[in-house]
């Protein structure tokens, strides 16, 4: 569902803009066959990302210490 709105409004916004712009990004598009996300007429954003992560409780002073991500503090 996100999707769907949000590749709606981008188009949209691009639409408005200037007309060189969206031509060259849909000549991009076809050459190299972009696939679309969203709705079919989305051919300038086609990838999306969904971060998760768990809740913390505000000021429980818990760390989150995850190797790959670094260490992050809650504390003041």
């Amino acid at each position: 569902m996100y999707n769907k709105a949000g590749s709606a409004m981008v188009m949209k916004s691009l639409e408005a803009g200037p007309s060189k712009i969206l031509e060259h990004i849909s000549i991009n598009a076809d050459l190299i066959n972009v696939p679309t996300m969203g709705t079919d007429l989305n051919i300038a954003y086609t990838a999306a990302q969904l971060n998760i992560a768990p809740a913390q409780p505000y000021e429980s002073g818990r760390f989150l210490n995850i190797a790959s991500l670094g260490t992050l503090s809650c504390s003041k």
